[in-house]
């Protein structure tokens, strides 16, 4: 926040996407967080990723945080904190206002019951369709500046995901965002601010919301086209191909590369000195 570069959370999928995205921050010496949607979390093992996460925080030059990104249950949340998550997200945005505070809270006491566990949640909602609650989000289903500071005091959540615009999943034509609605957020609270929905802006607009107050900026579906279109590639080229070692690394090495010129954009290369 004081230095104005945003902080990346790349969603990983698998050991490839975990090492690409890894390997890229230590690299560049940028702090990195992990993010895992539920689904994934379910598809890897909850007790495997935790474990195989804190292996690579052990060893990384970096500062490495595990994430839980768009939690929608409360058991699994409070399942993902015992486990050893470093932060979950509670997403709740679809429900009114008073809803999404009292369970936001709940998780909140939950988590400082773990220690130094970090929450985040949503007020307003991030475009596109919402898989989990089944909800096709409204273009004006944007977050709220007046209702920011009681939402942040009532929940004690540690981050707050904003909708200014953005959407999940790939763009069919640039959004225009609401730089303006980010300031008047920005200028309600002293917590840090999460940007979804990141995964096709141009790089202006990443800057421009960097310097308008986002401090965590969250990258999935860049990394998933990346890395299949390498594994498509290469099995096109390499049509006897059998060895998955090989063409999962085409696809490790194609998130890698992703993840560099985010870290680069995002302002984070070489601040993991000062974290």
């Amino acid at each position: 926040m004081r230095e104005k570069y945003a902080v990346p959370a790349f969603n990983v999928y698998n050991i490839e996407t975990i090492n690409a995205v890894t390997q890229a921050a230590e690299e560049l010496e940028s702090p990195l967080i992990l993010a895992l949607s539920p689904a994934t979390v379910r598809h890897i093992g909850m007790r495997l990723i935790a474990t195989l996460v804190r292996d690579i925080s052990w060893r990384s030059t970096v500062p490495v945080a595990l994430h839980l990104d768009h939690g929608h249950d409360p058991e699994f949340i409070r399942q993902c904190i015992q486990a050893g998550f470093d932060s979950v997200m509670i997403d709740e945005s679809t429900e009114d206002i008073a809803t999404n505070i009292r369970n936001t809270r709940e998780i909140v006491n939950q988590a400082r019951g773990r220690g130094n566990v970090a929450v985040e949640a949503e007020l307003g909602c991030v475009g596109g369709f919402n898989v989990a609650t089944n909800t096709l989000i409204s273009d004006d289903w944007l977050t709220d500046p007046d209702a920011v500071a009681g939402f942040v005091s009532k929940t004690g959540i540690d981050c707050l995901a904003v909708a200014i615009g953005t959407q999940h999943g790939p763009y069919r034509t640039t959004p225009k965002l609401d730089i303006e609605r980010l300031r008047k957020i920005r200028q309600q609270v002293r917590i840090p601010l999460v940007l979804h929905g990141a995964s096709g802006l141009l790089d202006r607009q990443i800057k421009e919301v960097i310097e308008a107050g986002i401090s965590k900026i969250n990258i999935a579906t860049e990394l998933k086209i990346a890395f299949t279109d390498a594994v498509r590639k290469y099995l096109m080229v390499h049509t006897s191909e059998s060895d998955m070692r090989w063409y999962l690394q085409a696809g490790q090495k194609a998130v890698n590369e992703v993840a560099k010129q985010k870290i680069k954009l995002f302002g984070s290369a070489g601040k993991s000195r000062s974290v």
